[in-house]
């Protein structure tokens, strides 16, 4: 997913908005879905990568989703800004959302969610590799194993009900 940019803002305004609104959320209500960078205009635009794929368009849509203000100038995409989606949802869910869905999450929020179909599994710790800087080859083999044995504990101690 991709996010496109409050439209009553100039672009630069708008992703500063989204960019404060996000931290704030993530400080006050800490949970993986957004409220206050959607209620400002913020939202998502929902892209097939396959089709992306097939268009020849795979390496812009994963550049354009891996964009942060103001990190980096944003993207054009279907004729309008855009940045990563993670600035209003950290856990897109699939659209339609139908079915049982496992959601695994790169941090952990005081507030997950509780839903029927949705299984929220987040790290024991915070991550060692930071999500923006992958120059230490130590901090990703970290990341990866302690992805390796979360991911173990969970099949271990994890019974469908």
């Amino acid at each position: 997913t991709l996010a496109k940019l409050p439209k009553y803002l100039p672009v630069k305004s708008a992703a500063f908005l989204a960019l404060a609104l996000y931290v704030v959320d993530q400080k006050v209500r800490s949970s993986p879905h957004m409220t206050l960078p959607v209620m400002a205009g913020t939202d998502h635009i929902y892209v097939d990568a396959n089709q992306a794929a097939r268009d020849g368009k795979l390496v812009d849509l994963v550049c354009a989703a891996a964009v942060i203000p103001p990190v980096f100038d944003l993207p054009l995409w279907d004729r309008q800004r855009v940045m990563d989606a993670g600035t209003c949802d950290n856990a897109p869910l699939p659209q339609p959302d139908e079915g049982a869905t496992l959601i695994l999450l790169t941090r952990r929020y005081r507030n997950t969610p509780d839903h029927e179909h949705r299984l929220y599994v987040a790290p024991s710790e915070a991550t060692p590799a930071d999500k923006i800087d992958f120059t230490s080859r130590q901090k990703i083999a970290d990341t990866w194993e302690m992805g390796r044995k979360d991911g173990q504990a969970f099949i271990d101690s994890y019974s469908p009900t």
